[in-house]
């Protein structure tokens, strides 16, 4: 899976929760009051990148509650760049897990509506030195949905510029249950997950059962998120070294040719990171809030 060069801004503003009351304001005779009560959410990622990470951090806002939301009802599009053409336009790009290639989608200007768009998708297959093309067509954006701590991209025609990214939905104080996959062939399995929490993440508070460990960072699991420079930063899990890093996860600090251990950083609020998983078999990982 290609990872694209992204810088996140690490200050998240604070989340404004609006409690949500819908009542029948006149009732008839025979019809009973129904009361309910959402509470919605809105959380502002500051980004100065062309490529911004994000994680679904919301469920779509419905009267049970904890439904996966879509591209459509999660992004706000007034504070990004629509045009006439996918090249005029901002995009959101996600992960089609089945046939294993990038969807794009493009905001559209539909009679003064911002509205996004799909993008057909050209997967390229190489074997004995002959290319084959396949088109791709990703579903609606309003049929695109994504659960908590679902990870894409937001690519912006202002990059290196500082904006706000706004995303709205339903709380849900659920866990965040997120699958992570084994690779195969000997090969890592590379899962693009997130923070699906309204807090900051420490990695360290949570409990990861299958995680693969080793003395040495090459052979454990590991994390690998991009910082607000957009330096790629390496968190593993540690443990028999005999050092007092054992048994958490930790960050590998390279200073010239000097390597040594540091403490991870908390990730933000609706950012995402890798998961490398060097161990044998799937698991799950629960993120409460």
């Amino acid at each position: 899976m290609k990872m694209f060069s992204s810088k996140i801004s690490s200050r998240v503003s604070a989340i404004a929760l609006v409690g949500l009351v819908a009542v029948c304001a006149q009732a008839q005779e025979g019809v009973a009051l129904v009361w309910s009560t959402n509470v919605v959410g809105l959380l502002p990622v500051q980004s100065t990148n062309t490529y911004t990470v994000l994680a679904c951090p919301f469920t779509q806002v419905a009267w049970t509650g904890g439904l996966p939301t879509a591209f459509a009802d999660l992004i706000k599009t007034k504070q990004l760049t629509v045009g006439g053409t996918p090249e005029t336009s901002d995009q959101l790009i996600a992960y089609d897990h089945t046939n294993k290639v990038y969807t794009y989608y493009w905001l559209k200007d539909v009679s003064g509506t911002n509205r996004w768009e799909t993008m057909t998708t050209y997967k390229v297959t190489v074997t004995n030195l002959s290319e084959s093309s396949e088109s791709v067509f990703p579903p609606a954006p309003d049929e695109k949905v994504l659960t908590r701590g679902y990870t894409f991209w937001l690519k912006r025609l202002n990059g290196g510029t500082s904006h706000a990214i706004y995303m709205h939905g339903q709380y849900n104080e659920t866990k965040q249950v997120t699958e992570i996959k084994a690779g195969t062939s000997g090969k890592p399995g590379y899962n693009f997950v997130g923070n699906g929490r309204l807090t900051a993440l420490d990695l360290n508070s949570l409990n990861w059962t299958n995680k693969a460990y080793a003395s040495s960072p090459g052979l454990s699991d590991e994390i690998v998120i991009v910082d607000e420079k957009g330096i790629y930063k390496n968190y593993y899990y540690l443990t028999g070294s005999g050092t007092s890093w054992d048994g958490k996860w930790i960050q590998l600090v390279r200073t010239g040719s000097d390597t040594a251990f540091g403490d991870v950083n908390r990730i933000p609020p609706g950012v995402g990171f890798w998961y490398v998983r060097r161990g044998s078999g799937d698991f799950s990982i629960s993120i409460k809030d």
